[in-house]
């Protein structure tokens, strides 16, 4: 069956806690993918955007990164940005979706 090569082996690297007094425990994290780690989603995430020439300014907060520098404290989002972002994953949304389709057919 699918997947069954990944029994037990959570997709972020963290195994599951046991409950106990101070501890509210968690049960440990699938893969979803073979080979995906959230790592690696991240990482992909960030290169596809800057494929996308999205600015610093809206990929680092989807990152969760800080822009630590003075440019940082000085750059902001606008509406324009977002719509091109939001343009750019639509765009690559469909073009997944027709290379899958291609595939299946």
């Amino acid at each position: 069956m699918p997947g069954e090569e990944l029994e037990g082996r959570p997709a972020d690297g963290r195994p599951a806690l046991e409950r106990k007094r101070g501890c509210a425990g968690r049960e440990e994290w699938k893969a979803i993918l073979a080979g995906f780690t959230m790592r690696g989603g991240r990482h992909t995430a960030d290169t596809w955007m800057k494929e996308d020439r999205i600015d610093r300014a809206l990929r680092f907060p989807a990152q969760g990164w800080a822009v630590g520098d003075i440019e940082g404290v000085y750059e902001h989002v606008t509406p324009q940005m977002r719509k091109e972002r939001l343009d750019a994953l639509e765009a690559r949304w469909r073009g997944s979706r027709r290379q899958i389709l291609r595939v299946a057919s």
